[in-house]
């Protein structure tokens, strides 16, 4: 069942009324079965396999916190983390590995056929697998006590909003939220509708609008000129950018209209100045993910900048692994990690990101009733209980740990403050800069959308050497890429519509701890005008798309 599919359009309506109508007792009940409808809908064996692992994640993570031996709450871990690994690796990459093994054995003269296995891949299993890792790994680390309700902590891994593309939540953010007695309120029905709305747009209009000419440019790459390339790359990072955030506010928006507040994953990403800032506003929870289980065990910044730039690589090897069992999105990922190394490299101060002994200070403080007494207005005063609980979180993290989510790697927490200096920065200059990085990203699309290394080649080859301003080079781009001259005027007031859109729906950022930590987000007001204008562009462009049979899933399903 897809967001954009007039079958959610019924489901959601009436699963939100049941939630409110239902005694709270009853509510988590009515969500599971909800949530394994919704997944089941795709394949009926795949919520078997969710369940499986949910009941291995719980049973481990009661092995964790029921004994006081080191040995065994290390077994406890072990058992789940190769069990959810396991599964991913087999269902995601076994083809993968497979096949270059065999391209390794002909490569030193075998003989052999080639192998595959006929196997489903299983709709967000990146997502649900990661989640249940940090469930477990949490348990183990003393952060958060084990739920001893098997039916919370299935849901938890299970909640449809957010079951198959992220955001990927934490325990500790999402699991209170969903034991909470909600009270159905005015703010929540408008922000989850003003989200719904944004997220509809983002993905309806805008991403399947880029998808059409995109997907006309890279079936035929070999007969389009460098201008029709590049232009694809470019509508292909708007493509993706809208599909994924499109994903995640139709989550946030879903939840929201139960009283959840899911963490906000996408923070303007194309207005970044550098690769190292377009990653912190990129995927969120992805990237939190990696710094808290990946990158700071591997020693983050501890151990000086040679080793700082070797796991900065390697969680992006990963991460580009993660996207996809292809090597387009290994090599995708290292040129990620490649220039977000050379940036850290050039930097002579950290712009972007705290200094050590500044996040330090903030921990110190951390502990002191004051603080204490702040954290408490935090979490009355923000309307986001994603952000209260990221902000308590870096609050009180210990101090050698706060310096790493501080750290001007890529792989670093998001910082939602923005500097002083970033603030007083040129703004021809920072237009300049974000030229530079939308161009840059661009090339680094063709990875990401190309299926192969062949077909990398031979866009690159296009883009670089397929130029020719002769008389009619520009109506050739524009006949590679199947656009005219409405379709160019449809897709600014798309674009366009989009920005006042996300103005709609943007919450106004406030300071909550001052400077030196991160900021509290609060609601601006409802334009009703816009809100309707909105709703009838929606219909209208779906509509329009619906009828050519350009209406798509979501891209990173995939993932």
């Amino acid at each position: 069942m897809n967001f954009n599919s007039l079958s959610f359009l019924i489901f959601l309506p009436i699963t939100v009324f049941l939630y409110w109508v239902l005694p709270h007792r009853f509510r988590w009940i009515m969500l599971l079965a909800a949530s394994y409808f919704f997944y089941m809908s795709w394949n009926v064996w795949l919520g078997f396999l969710m369940f499986v692992t949910c009941l291995v994640a719980y049973l481990c993570s009661l092995l964790i916190s029921r004994t006081e031996k080191k040995k065994v709450k290390k077994l406890g871990l072990a058992i789940a983390v190769v069990f959810c690994l396991g599964v991913l690796i087999f269902f995601k990459y076994i083809n993968f590995l497979l096949e270059n093994l065999t391209g390794v054995i002909r490569l030193f003269g075998g003989e052999i056929d080639d192998i595959s296995l006929n196997i489903l891949l299983p709709v967000g299993i990146s997502f649900y697998t990661f989640q249940t890792l940090s469930y477990v790994i949490d348990v183990y680390r003393g952060d958060f006590k084990a739920e001893r309700h098997f039916g919370y902590f299935a849901l938890y891994v299970s909640y449809f909003p957010q079951l198959v593309a992220g955001p990927i939540e934490r325990p500790q953010t999402l699991l209170p939220q969903l034991k909470e007695r909600h009270h159905i309120e005015e703010e929540d029905l408008l922000s989850g509708a003003k989200w719904l709305l944004s997220g509809f747009f983002r993905k309806c209009v805008v991403a399947d609008f880029c998808g059409i000419f995109v997907n006309k440019v890279y079936a035929d790459l070999g007969n389009a000129n460098g201008l029709a390339v590049f232009a694809a790359s470019a509508l292909f990072l708007i493509q993706i950018y809208n599909d994924f955030a499109g994903y995640s506010e139709i989550a946030m928006g879903s939840a929201r209209l139960m009283g959840v507040r899911l963490t906000k994953n996408f923070d303007k990403p194309l207005t970044s100045t550098s690769y190292t800032e377009f990653f912190r506003r990129w995927h969120i929870t992805l990237n939190q993910w990696f710094t808290q289980y990946v990158y700071i065990p591997l020693g983050g910044n501890r151990k000086g900048k040679a080793r700082k730039i070797l796991n900065t690589l390697i969680v992006f090897a990963l991460c580009g692994l993660w996207h996809g069992a292809n090597w387009t999105f290994v090599l995708w990922g290292l040129v990620a990690g490649v220039a977000v190394s050379v940036e850290t490299l050039l930097k002579k101060s950290p712009k972007n990101s705290l200094p050590p002994a500044n996040a330090a200070t903030c921990a110190t403080h951390a502990a002191s009733a004051k603080i204490a007494d702040s954290m408490a207005s935090i979490v009355s005063d923000s309307t986001s209980s994603a952000a209260a609980f990221t902000i308590l979180a870096n609050s009180v993290a210990p101090a050698a740990t706060v310096p790493e989510a501080a750290a001007d790697s890529v792989t670093a927490l998001p910082k939602t403050a923005v500097s002083s200096a970033k603030a007083d920065e040129n703004p021809t200059v920072r237009l300049l800069r974000q030229i530079a990085i939308f161009i840059l990203f661009t090339f680094s699309c063709v990875l990401f959308r190309a299926q192969s290394l062949r077909e990398v080649g031979i866009a690159f080859r296009q883009m670089f050497t397929a130029w020719d301003w002769s008389e009619g080079y520009f109506d050739s781009a524009l006949s590679a890429l199947g656009m005219n001259a409405i379709q160019i005027l449809q897709l600014t007031v798309a674009i366009v519509t989009m920005s006042l859109l996300y103005r709609f729906t943007e919450e106004r950022r406030e300071p909550s701890l001052g400077l030196l930590c991160p900021v509290a987000y609060t609601e601006g007001k409802t334009n009703v005008g816009l809100f309707i204008y909105g709703i009838f562009s929606v219909v209208l462009f779906w509509l329009g798309l619906l009828s050519s049979g350009d209406v798509s899933g979501f891209e990173y399903f995939q993932f």
